[in-house]
């Protein structure tokens, strides 16, 4: 009865620890069916136990063929599954070796006691099961998005710690073979113990220390992707600046624009003057030629008069046919003889294309205003003095709202 007791506890300390390294890779319990045949394996070293007693070599290879079969039922990156086999392998062999000299030195069993007795076996095994499993436990609970992965291209980093798992796999086989040939051991059991807490000791560091790494090329993955994604916004932001300052038919700046800086340079003092221009034509041409003409009739004006315009002076569209140009740094008579320049140039621009540009225009200096509204008032109002002297000029000249 209490053999059977053992019995069961060994394989459901065994099973425990396939359920719990099953929920530590979370994207391997997908499939319920092929995570039942998973578990299923587990038991696998215990049968193997029943079949060859006193056969510690052929339990450890049997555990061995255990971690490759679950491997193969649910695979993880094909570049992680040696990697998983061997530290999953020596981990648990080491714990289990440990467990057994520790068993024989506080006991008054001996070594072949231990080894050869099916009950004193299995409950090593169970101990060894459920402190692995106690492992893997604190792990999913301190580290609860923990990744385990190492991609193809970081295999070459990890090289060295793979001839460390090749020479612990073939040193746990070594120790089987001489623990099931006691004479060959000496009586003193500390240089199994130490060897084997050793080499735990080891692969802890070593978990610990690819954790790390492994975090933190993720963190660094992440900050490529973070900086790409940064960097595509930031192509989408000027885009949008872009549209928000510029007019995207004539290329001219936006109304908005055009207002912030003339309040910047009017908060900072700095002299210029406001020129507010009416086109007189816009509406008879796009009656008459359709709208398509009258777009590049205003694509012409802005070219035309942006060619007499300084680097420093910004041209605005304000509305359909009315655009405002703010001129840095200058004075209401330098702009009234620079404007008459400029209206001459666009007729003269007009006859060779034969266009009929005509323009209004009023214009007033920053001297004396601290806002823009009054600025943008004041010249509407010389802008329609203008445009009533064009009428008394030419009776058939209409205002076009």
């Amino acid at each position: 009865m209490f053999d059977n007791i053992l019995l069961l506890f060994a394989v459901l300390s065994m099973l425990l620890d396939s359920t719990i390294r099953l929920f530590l890779w979370k994207d391997m319990a997908k499939d319920k069916f092929k995570s039942f045949i998973y578990i299923l394996f587990s038991v696998f070293p215990i049968i193997v136990f029943i079949h060859f007693k006193q056969h510690l070599t052929l339990f450890y290879l049997s555990y061995f063929i255990l971690c490759f079969l679950q491997n193969i039922v649910i695979p993880s990156d094909k570049s992680n599954i040696n990697h998983s086999i061997r530290t999953r392998f020596v981990m648990y062999c080491s714990i289990h070796l440990t467990t057994i000299g520790v068993f024989a030195l506080t006991t008054n069993y001996t070594l072949p006691e231990v080894l050869t007795l099916d009950n004193i076996f299995l409950i090593c095994t169970c101990i060894t099961s459920f402190l692995f499993s106690f492992f893997r436990f604190s792990c999913l609970r301190i580290k609860k998005d923990i990744k385990f992965d190492i991609h193809n291209g970081q295999i070459k980093e990890f090289e060295y710690l793979y001839k460390f798992l090749n020479i612990n796999i073939i040193y746990i086989f070594v120790e089987a073979l001489l623990c099931e040939f006691p004479h060959a051991l000496t009586t003193n059991l500390s240089p199994l113990l130490c060897s084997n807490l050793l080499s735990v000791l080891l692969i802890s560091c070593y978990i610990q220390s690819l954790l790390k790494i492994l975090n933190e090329d993720e963190a660094k993955n992440l900050n490529i992707e973070l900086s790409k994604s940064l960097g595509d916004y930031n192509i989408k932001l000027d885009k949008m600046r872009a549209h928000v300052h510029y007019d995207s038919l004539t290329g001219a700046r936006s109304r908005i624009f055009l207002i912030q800086e003339a309040m910047r340079l009017l908060d900072n003092n700095i002299l210029f003057s406001l020129v507010y221009i009416d086109l007189n034509k816009l509406k008879s041409i796009n009656d008459a030629q359709g709208h398509k003409k009258g777009d590049e009739y205003l694509l012409n004006f802005v070219t035309n008069i942006s060619s007499r315009l300084r680097a420093d002076d910004i041209i605005s569209r304000f509305g359909g046919d009315e655009f405002v140009i703010a001129f840095i740094d200058s004075k209401s008579f330098d702009i009234g003889r620079r404007m008459l320049l400029i209206n001459n140039f666009i007729l003269k621009k007009s006859q060779e294309l034969s266009i009929p540009m005509q323009i209004s225009y009023g214009y007033q200096s920053s001297h004396g205003f601290n806002n823009f509204e009054d600025m943008f008032i004041s010249a509407d109002k010389y802008m329609y003095q203008m445009k009533k002297l064009h009428k008394q000029l030419n009776p058939k000249f209409t205002r076009i709202y």
